[in-house]
């Protein structure tokens, strides 16, 4: 019998590929439908901003949005669906997935990356929260940077939501003020 060794994580990845090739033609369909309902489509584009599957559909949601309704409202709007999005896939990583996570932490690969425990801290510290950071507020799928951020057990609810949509709606508005 094949023993998987992280099976959430496997399962959670071949859960996206299912559903995006049983709704690849629906999703560029619905584009057309979302941008209709105004600012609740704003909304929705949002949601979809977050994730891997849906991104590049948000982002052509909301690029279209740039010239139809205010961008600034859209944007906030956009944003707060992005958040919503986050913190659905941060506490589910954080009460399903972690661990899987503190588990993959210790494998060998990783420890290429920890010279010393100095570095280490560092790396956490630092260097971990500005690249989540970066990876959250572009139209880049949110899932790895909401990973990372969950797995630091020092970041809770509050500041992740906090910075979660900060992060997304500076995204948006830079994609909508291009797209102006």
């Amino acid at each position: 019998m094949l023993k998987i060794k992280y099976p959430k994580l496997t399962l959670l990845l071949i859960s996206y590929l299912v559903v995006f090739f049983i709704f690849k033609n629906w999703l560029a369909a619905g584009n057309v439908f979302i941008l209709g309902l105004g600012y609740v489509g704003a909304l929705i584009a949002g949601m979809m901003y977050s994730y891997g599957f849906t991104a590049s559909i948000g982002t052509a949601i909301i690029v279209l949005m740039a010239g139809e309704y205010n961008i600034w409202v859209t944007g906030l709007i956009a944003g707060l669906g992005s958040l919503v999005s986050d913190l659905v896939l941060f506490r589910f990583i954080r009460s399903s997935f972690q661990k899987e996570i503190d588990r993959l932490g210790e494998e060998k690969v990783w420890r290429i990356f920890k010279v010393s425990r100095k570095n280490n801290l560092f790396i956490k510290k630092y260097i971990i929260p500005v690249v989540a950071s970066g990876v959250i507020a572009s139209p880049l799928p949110d899932e790895i940077g909401v990973t990372m951020l969950a797995a630091d057990k020092l970041v809770n609810n509050k500041f992740f939501a906090l910075l979660s949509y900060v992060l997304n709606t500076a995204g948006i508005l830079i994609i909508l003020l291009i797209a102006r």
